[in-house]
């Protein structure tokens, strides 16, 4: 069973707004977007393991790992709170998890490569607010391209 998202975009989103009604100035508030797939064994001696989405895309996950994985919809409602709430910018954890080898193949319509899906969707929809969700989502692709495991 998959983890859920910890920082979901509505949980970001109230956390910036507490912030902005204590009277700080959005022109000077960054907020960060942490990139990288964390999975849990529950019985392992060692319990958490982060990866990449490279690697996540690689090879058949688990079944005895619980699995939390950001989604494109999330991505984009992060990174969209940077223009729809005046923010001054937004800090990138974790870059190199990202798919930085387009193991998952996702071609994004807004960019020619592969790499970096989640860098290149932060990008775009945290500088422009005219293109809908779809303009961010795989045209081939999966993103994350996952195996999932066969429960017996």
């Amino acid at each position: 069973k998959d983890m859920p998202i910890p920082d979901t975009a509505d949980k970001l989103e109230a956390d910036i707004q507490t912030t902005i009604n204590n009277k700080v100035d959005t022109k000077k508030l960054l907020y960060t977007i942490d990139i990288r797939v964390k999975s849990v064994h529950p019985t392992a001696d060692v319990s958490y393991e982060d990866m990449t989405y490279s690697h996540l895309c690689e090879v058949q996950m688990s079944r005895h790992r619980r699995y939390c994985i950001e989604t494109i919809d999330n991505i984009f409602l992060k990174a969209r709170l940077r223009i729809n709430m005046n923010l001054l910018g937004i800090y990138v954890a974790n870059i190199d998890y990202d798919d930085y080898l387009g193991k998952c193949e996702c071609q994004l319509p807004c960019v020619e490569s592969k790499t970096f899906p989640e860098l290149n969707i932060i990008i775009g929809a945290s500088q422009e607010n005219k293109y809908p969700i779809d303009h961010y989502k795989c045209i081939s692709g999966e993103f994350p391209k996952i195996v999932k495991p066969k429960f017996l």
